[in-house]
């Protein structure tokens, strides 16, 4: 127990005053949040329910039920409660519009960037994120501004924007270590090594996974140690030193165990099976997998148990089982079909909560400048905002579509080609050489080169096609009602066109080749959103180590796994 909890503690016990009872009910909550979940959930609901009890049942200890409002969300989300974490820090947000607490809002403003991340809404979660930043960095918080920072660069993982995630990783590294704190780095280096993983910098991730369970073994960040002695194992095993691998992810097993995390040793037993795998060790990963099936369906990790399942496949295609791996793989299809399912329905019913508080206020405003007479204001603001939504949809570098919007547009596309099965095809492109380019010519051709790239995709494509940029050099072509074997016509007809076009830079012309990934889903292919862009960054790379400058179409999904 650290001296400020006890201080706490022993604060609370002498106290008589009903309002610093739920001050330091609400303080002790958010001093143990991450070390006792259960201990400050109670506390919080304790602090929630006496700031709206006699004598405040007519008016609230507004401060006591907002910190308390601050410390459920946290809980909750932690517990795996998305929606109602999210409704308690929306309704904290509106609260503290009135009566500002700049801590208070950076701290749920972080809560709900970690939810629409985590939910996929990751525009949003930035959004959320950038509020809390400049609120912490205007009240000079730096523990704060380091927590939020972290939090941003765990989002821009997960939306694979992975140098901007290491930019920020390291500038919360910075922080971390210019205020002495140790946990905080140690939590930094784990997630820097996830990112640097992404980016395939594997020396550097496992640089980075080895220092982070140093430190926290050296300051007893135990929650951290069974996550990041896991960490390590799956760095070495994408540098390819499986018996290392082997070592770590025993020893993460063991921390799991003893720490009794269901989940860890879920995981651990699955990465013990996958490195068993590589390894040929059948009866060890058959072992090791089966085990982990039987923890997935007993504590009701469904996402565990779809990677569970395609593990299994995997290794009974090995085997030349092929029967039992299409038994394993439907399984897995069906559980990734519904999980997709349920985010879908979590994302939108999450988005509505945001936008009814949303809509509240803005009728509040509108109410309040009705009375004051100020309906040409209302009007341009109406305006504003429907320039804003079409603008948040467009690149507006290319006037492609953005990441966004593609997002939308395919999730959309999937979920109605679904009931007749028909195909949907996704072309991902990557320009060859781009970062040659923009240092040779300068960024204005770069750019120009891209404007190019994105007018002749647009005048390859058909009504009801799409072509968007997913970020820098990569762009990506929606094609409905369209199979792989189509795409692959159409990809290679832009490919000519985009090799053809002379572009002008410093000494003359040059020409620009591009690489293309075709994957699709269909009743023959099923698949999610999610496994389609990942078909198709495989294919993309396949294009790249086969040379560049050409086509390359997604073999069968049974054909391996990706590490997430």
């Amino acid at each position: 127990m650290s001296d400020h909890v006890r201080e706490l503690e022993e604060r609370l016990a002498e106290t008589t005053d009903l309002r610093a009872t739920i001050d330091l009910l609400n303080d002790l909550a958010w001093e143990v949040r991450d070390t006792d979940p259960v201990r400050s959930l109670s506390l919080s609901e304790t602090a929630l329910r006496r700031s709206t009890s006699a004598p405040f049942e007519a008016q609230p200890y507004r401060e006591g039920w907002v910190k308390s409002l601050r410390g459920l969300a946290h809980s909750n989300r932690r517990a795996g409660n998305l929606s109602v974490s999210l409704s308690q820090s929306m309704d904290a947000l509106a609260f503290l519009e009135s009566a500002p607490i700049p801590d208070v809002t950076v701290d749920i403003l972080r809560n709900v960037t970690i939810i629409l991340g985590s939910l996929g809404n990751y525009a949003e979660a930035l959004e959320s994120g950038l509020k809390a930043l400049r609120l912490a960095q205007s009240a000079g918080d730096r523990i704060r501004e380091a927590a939020v920072l972290g939090s941003m660069g765990v989002v821009y993982v997960h939306a694979k924007h992975g140098e901007e995630s290491l930019r920020t990783f390291r500038q919360v590294l910075q922080i971390n270590r210019e205020l002495g704190q140790t946990r905080e780095e140690a939590l930094t280096l784990n997630n820097q090594s996830l990112a640097f993983r992404a980016v395939g910098d594997n020396a550097n991730a496992l640089a980075a996974s080895l220092e982070a369970l140093r430190l926290a073994k050296e300051s007893g960040f135990g929650a951290l140690v069974v996550t990041a002695t896991g960490t390590v194992g799956e760095s070495y095993l994408a540098s390819g030193e499986a018996p290392k691998a082997c070592e770590y992810f025993d020893r993460y097993l063991t921390a799991a165990r003893s720490a009794g995390s269901k989940r860890d040793e879920a995981w651990a037993l699955m990465l013990l099976g996958e490195t068993h795998v590589r390894r040929s060790s059948v009866a060890s990963a058959r072992e090791c997998l089966a085990r982990a099936l039987e923890i997935t369906q007993e504590v009701g990790l469904r996402s565990e148990e779809a990677r569970c399942r395609k593990l299994l496949a995997d290794l009974h295609e090995k085997q030349g089982d092929l029967a039992e791996a299409l038994a394993q793989f439907r399984l897995y299809h069906e559980l990734s079909e519904s999980i997709f399912s349920e985010q879908t329905a979590s994302r939108i019913a999450n988005l509505q909560v945001i936008r009814q508080v949303e809509m509240a206020r803005r009728d509040a405003e509108i109410q309040y400048l009705k009375t004051i007479e100020l309906q040409r204001e209302i009007e341009e603001r109406k305006k504003s905002q429907r320039a804003l939504e079409e603008l948040a949809a467009i690149d507006p570098l290319t006037g492609a579509f953005n990441r966004r919007q593609f997002l939308l547009l395919a999730e959309q596309e999937i979920r109605e080609a679904a009931p007749g099965r028909r195909p949907v095809t996704l072309i991902m492109v990557d320009v060859d050489h781009f970062k040659s380019i923009n240092d040779r010519h300068g960024h204005s051709i770069g750019d120009r080169v891209l404007t190019e790239i994105a007018h002749l995709i647009r005048e390859s494509l058909r009504k009801g096609e799409a072509v968007c940029r997913m970020g820098g050099d990569e762009f990506a072509i929606l094609l409905p009602r369209t199979s792989a074997a189509q795409g692959q016509l159409i990809a290679q007809r832009v490919l000519e066109k985009v090799v053809s076009c002379p572009f002008q830079g410093n000494g003359g012309s040059f020409s620009v080749t591009a690489s293309f990934g075709v994957a699709e889903v269909s009743a023959a292919v099923p698949g999610t959103l999610e496994m389609l862009v990942d078909r198709a960054d495989k294919a993309v790379y396949a294009a790249k180590r086969s040379g560049r400058n050409r086509v390359s179409t997604c073999a069968s999904p049974m054909a391996g796994f990706l590490l997430p």
